[in-house]
C-alpha cells in the first residue's frame, strides 16, 4: 500500500509542478487548493516511516485527483478563451480578404481552428488549446502582413497622385508663363503631319508553322 501511495504522490507532485509552470493556479482554485493541501499532507506522511500506507495513499490520491481536475478545467477555460481570440483574428483576416490574398495560409488557419473544435468535443482541451493558438497566430500574421502590403500600396498610389498633380500644376503654370502660339512652332510637327509610315499586316494565320 505504501508503494502505491508513493507512486500516487509522485504523479500528484508532477501535476502540481505543471500547473504552477503554466500559471494555471487561479483557473480552478477550489480543486487546486484542495490538491495542494492534500499533497502537503502526503509529503509529511511520506517522511514518516511509521505512518500508515493507507492514510498516505488517501492523501496522495486526493491530491492527484484534485490537481488533475484543476489542470483539465484550466485547459478547458484557456481553450475557450483562445477560440474566441482565434475567431476575432479570423474576422480581422477576412476584412483584408486573406482567403484570396493568401489562400494556402488562410486555409491552414481554418483547418487548425476546426481541429481545435474537434479536439474540444473529444474532451481533449489541451490539444484544442494548441490548435486554436496556432489558428490565432496564423490569422494574426495574415492580417498584419496583408495590412502592411496594402498600406504600402496605398502610399505608393498617393505619391503617384501627388506627382501627377504636381506635374499638372507645373504645366499650367508654364502655359501661363510662356503660352504656345501659332501652328508651326519650331520643334513641333504640323498637326496633320504623318509621323509613322502606315503599317500593312499580313494574315497571321499564314505565319503559323506546322508542328509535328
Amino acid at each position: 500500500a505504501r508503494y502505491c501511495a508513493l507512486e500516487e504522490y509522485t504523479k500528484a507532485a508532477a501535476l502540481k509542478k505543471r500547473i504552477d509552470e503554466l500559471g494555471f493556479q487561479s483557473y480552478d482554485k477550489t480543486n487546486y487548493n484542495k490538491g495542494a493541501n492534500a499533497l502537503e499532507e502526503a509529503e509529511n506522511l511520506s517522511a514518516d516511516k511509521a505512518a500508515a500506507g493507507a492514510k498516505l495513499y488517501e492523501y496522495a490520491h486526493t491530491a492527484y485527483a484534485s490537481l488533475g481536475t484543476a489542470l483539465q478545467n484550466a485547459f478547458r477555460t484557456r481553450a475557450r478563451e483562445e477560440r474566441t481570440a482565434a475567431f476575432t483574428a479570423k474576422r480581422n483576416a477576412d476584412s483584408v480578404y486573406a482567403a484570396v490574398a493568401e489562400k494556402k495560409a488562410y486555409d491552414g488557419g481554418v483547418a487548425d481552428f476546426r481541429s481545435g473544435d474537434t479536439s474540444y468535443a473529444q474532451q481533449d482541451a489541451e490539444n484544442a488549446l494548441k490548435h486554436y493558438g496556432d489558428a490565432r497566430k496564423t490569422f494574426e500574421k495574415l492580417y498584419a502582413d496583408i495590412s502592411e502590403k496594402r498600406a504600402a500600396a496605398q502610399e505608393a498610389i498617393e505619391k503617384a497622385k501627388a506627382k501627377v498633380a504636381e506635374t499638372s500644376e507645373y504645366a499650367v503654370q508654364a502655359d501661363k508663363d510662356a503660352p504656345l502660339s501659332g501652328s508651326n512652332i519650331k520643334g513641333i510637327e504640323d498637326e496633320n503631319a504623318v509621323l509613322l509610315k502606315a503599317e500593312t499586316y499580313d494574315d497571321p494565320a499564314k505565319a503559323a508553322q506546322a508542328v509535328p
